[in-house]
């Protein structure tokens, strides 16, 4: 077959992929044999489906709309199938669960320099893959830089790439890749991008041009049936618009999408936002699960320490991690300030458990929200240091106050 300009012997498993196309099936709605799916297992999956849907919501108007997952759901998305009365798990249900999958993983390094030559942090992630889009996404953006942006009177604290263009990137690669090809996905960041790669080439006759336009041929039908439920993935098609939009609107250049041999590769690079109008500060995150902190003001763009600016009769300090002021209150002649700033999905996530319920403790978040107690820590700390979150009273009997207004 001719790849690249070249003819080579086809392998195995795109010769599979092949056949499947060529009957209009799906590898992921196929019988995973020999394996069975009891009450209990198809249970805990549409559970975790739905548990996974609510904390991808916004609004209480979005999560009442979330609906249960039934078992005829999954047979009519293809995570289950029926043969001679007995309803079996495919490689979806698979994939979705316990997933044994060698190569359903996500490899994620971070590399010194340009090119593969030498590791500066490296992790492996299995197990479900909604799981591992979680934990891929949280490595990139514990190892992009993240800070402040100055225009005029006001600190917005951001990353360095548009988030909701980091997500779409890794989500898109693990539903779309090939799943009988024996490569892995990979996530790369290297100084000057971000480089993800799915085994498999576009689908079905697929072009790029066809895929910036919206246009979309899944590969994995169940997969994304499972993941448009669960709010990882938009409408077929529509997650690439809205990622180069982004792009834009962030001051980003658009993705580069590559057809390199057998795999498919986006680059996101970093260097190409427009900060000559800004001064901006950034910092590299913590590390979840470590005490040691990334020392704060490595920063490739000009530093701004603590300054004061004074408007009429407020005065605002900016130091340390963020204040980003919108809303004010008048007492007495003196301004308070309520600080507000971008958040991401996590953050709404942590801020609006915490606001449903101010007894509630970091373990006890942890669990709620299906995060590592790292994680929960982190969020909640960068909030106090906000000014967006506080603990009233001791701490086994006080409260939290959320302070910052939830968007």
């Amino acid at each position: 077959m001719r790849i690249s300009g070249t003819s080579r012997p086809a392998d195995s498993y795109l010769l599979r992929e092949l056949e499947f196309e060529g009957m209009n099936r799906c590898f992921d709605q196929t019988y995973a044999a020999p394996r069975l799916a009891g009450d209990t297992q198809i249970e805990a999956l549409c559970s975790s489906m739905r548990q996974y849907a609510l904390k991808m919501c916004g609004t209480e108007n979005e999560r009442a709309a979330v609906k249960t997952v039934t078992k005829s759901n999954l047979l009519s998305w293809g995570i289950l199938t029926e043969k001679e009365g007995r309803i079996l798990p495919t490689n979806a249900f698979v994939l979705l669960t316990d997933n044994d999958f060698l190569q359903a993983k996500i490899q994620c390094a971070v590399f010194r320099g340009t090119t593969r030559g030498e590791f500066l942090e490296r992790r492996e992630y299995t197990g479900p893959i909604y799981d591992q889009i979680d934990e891929a996404y949280n490595f990139v953006l514990r190892n992009i830089r993240y800070g402040a942006k100055y225009s005029g009177l006001y600190r917005v604290d951001d990353y360095e790439l548009p988030i909701i263009c980091i997500r779409e990137i890794i989500a898109n690669a693990v539903t779309h890749r090939s799943y009988l090809n024996p490569g892995c996905v990979q996530v790369a960041i290297y100084d000057d991008r971000l480089e993800v790669t799915s085994p498999g080439m576009l689908f079905g006759g697929l072009t790029l041009a066809q895929m910036r336009e919206g246009y979309s041929r899944p590969r994995n039908r169940a997969i994304a049936n499972a993941f448009t439920y669960m709010k990882i993935i938009e409408q077929w098609g529509s997650g690439v618009p809205k990622m180069l939009k982004a792009c834009r609107e962030f001051g980003v250049g658009e993705p580069e999408f590559l057809e390199s041999g057998m795999d498919f590769r986006v680059n996101l690079y970093r260097e190409s936002a427009d900060f000559t109008n800004h001064s901006f500060i950034m910092e590299r995150l913590p590390v979840y699960g470590t005490e040691k902190q990334n020392p704060k003001g490595i920063t490739a763009w000009p530093a701004v320490n603590n300054t004061t600016q004074t408007v009429g009769n407020t005065t605002q300090s900016v130091c340390g991690p963020t204040q980003t002021t919108r809303n004010t209150t008048q007492n007495g002649g003196v301004t308070t300030q309520i600080p507000t700033a971008p958040m991401s999905d996590y953050d709404r996530q942590i801020l609006q458990a915490v606001k449903d319920n101010p007894f509630i403790s970091q373990r006890e978040l942890a669990r709620e929200l299906r995060w590592n107690v790292d994680r929960v820590k982190y969020y909640m700390k960068k909030w106090k240091d906000k000014g967006g979150l506080r603990h009233v009273g001791s701490s086994h009997k006080g409260y939290w106050e959320v302070l910052v207004p939830m968007e």
